[in-house]
């Protein structure tokens, strides 16, 4: 069974990553799989059929999962019972559940973690203990947990109330309320931080948005506890999202804050342009990875979405919002914004006229923010101005 165990370690990460994919791009990256690990091209394929029955995932995955059903809806988990599955991955299953004791009226979402590996296990445990530290308003908190009867292990969490954030954005909110919102993601990013708590899966699917621009950030599934020991408070791990990964994520690389950082820039990128600065991805990893690593995204002014499904014009851009973006964008982390923190001072200050720290301070920049933080002043100073000339030419014709 260990044996097992390890080759479906391996097996894990390619079938989270197929999940996301559709069409010819799932083809491309099932067919980059079989030539990279052949030993697991077959498995992986069975996983992904459609009549594979998730999680059952195909013959390897059978034996680490069986006696799980794909399909929980009502069984009895703790105090509660799972109504609908309301989403699924390489790592398991997430259902909406209603308490089911009668002790009081509440619903949250149950995630039940795939198979009875004890290195999966491991890691819902550590969520658990992750999230039960993480106080903040908008992030998702941990409410229950334990494990089934046949040794699955689960947690309940909040059940949190709105859209996506790609579905809130599609309905074209103005600038202010998306900057507001980018600014809450912010602030319950940087909280987990200051808990030594890396997501390093940022992604629209990851935050809820409601009517009123409340925001709640979900999924520390992969996220990990900074040792209070490791050196420079890095660590490593290999599961993202492409299109909002920062370069060394793709390179198997350190991540850091800073790697958050990163995805919150692709993030405001997508807030205001409608797309991502990478592009779409297409199943071919390491021609993917090499792209991000070596080319940088084009300024957000000039990568407005076409047609615009919730793009704003790209006059509203230039300038602070494309500077804010470009810096957070940086390939190498310690030119990026050294906090989530200090990427959401710049929006502040960009909201408030004042000068950003990512746009170059030349004295022509500082004087148009002063002008336009104190448009009263800087007319009657313009209009003094005109009358000393003046008053200075009529002395000399004199």
């Amino acid at each position: 069974m260990n044996n097992v165990n390890a080759r479906f370690a391996r097996l894990e990460p390619l079938i989270d990553r197929a999940l996301e994919l559709e069409g010819s791009a799932r083809e491309r990256f099932i067919a980059l799989c079989a030539d990279i690990y052949p030993d697991l091209g077959a498995d992986l394929r069975r996983a992904l059929a459609e009549d594979a029955g998730l999680p059952a995932l195909g013959d390897l995955a059978a034996e680490v999962t069986r006696g799980h059903t794909a399909e929980r809806r009502g069984l009895r988990v703790g105090s509660w019972r799972l109504e609908e599955r309301i989403g699924q991955g390489g790592m398991g299953s997430v259902y909406r559940a209603e308490r089911a004791d009668g002790a009081f009226d509440m619903q949250v979402a149950i995630k039940l973690l795939r198979g009875e590996d004890p290195r999966f296990r491991e890691q819902l445990e550590r969520e658990r203990r992750l999230l039960a530290r993480l106080d903040h308003p908008g992030i998702a908190r941990l409410i229950d947990g334990g494990v089934l009867d046949d040794g699955q292990p689960w947690l309940a969490m909040e059940l949190a109330a709105g859209q996506d954030l790609d579905l809130w954005l599609a309905s074209n909110p103005p600038l202010r309320a998306r900057l507001e919102v980018f600014l809450s993601v912010c602030d319950a990013v940087a909280s987990a931080h200051e808990a030594r708590v890396v997501h390093r899966d940022l992604k629209p699917r990851n935050i809820r948005v409601t009517g009123e621009g409340q925001v709640k950030l979900l999924d520390f599934g992969i996220a990990k506890l900074l040792a209070q020991d490791a050196r420079a408070g890095v660590t490593r791990h290999l599961a993202l999202t492409p299109e909002y990964a920062a370069p060394e994520q793709l390179g198997g690389g350190i991540v850091t804050p800073r790697t958050d950082v990163y995805a919150l820039g692709a993030l405001l990128h997508l807030l205001l342009t409608g797309r991502s600065p990478h592009p779409p991805f297409d199943g071919n990893w390491a021609a993917y990875a090499d792209h991000v690593r070596q080319v940088d995204p084009a300024p957000a002014s000039r990568s407005v979405a076409s047609p615009p499904p919730a793009a704003l014009p790209a006059e509203c851009l230039r300038g602070d919002l494309d500077a804010i973006v470009a810096r957070a964008l940086r390939r190498d982390p310690a030119q990026r914004y050294e906090s989530a923190r200090a990427l959401a001072q710049d929006v502040h200050r960009h909201l408030q006229d004042l000068p950003v720290v990512a746009h170059p301070s030349t004295l022509r920049y500082r004087a148009g923010k002063w002008r336009r933080r104190h448009p009263v002043a800087a007319g009657l100073m313009t209009i003094l101005a005109l009358a000393a000339c003046v008053t200075l030419t009529v002395a000399l014709l004199r």
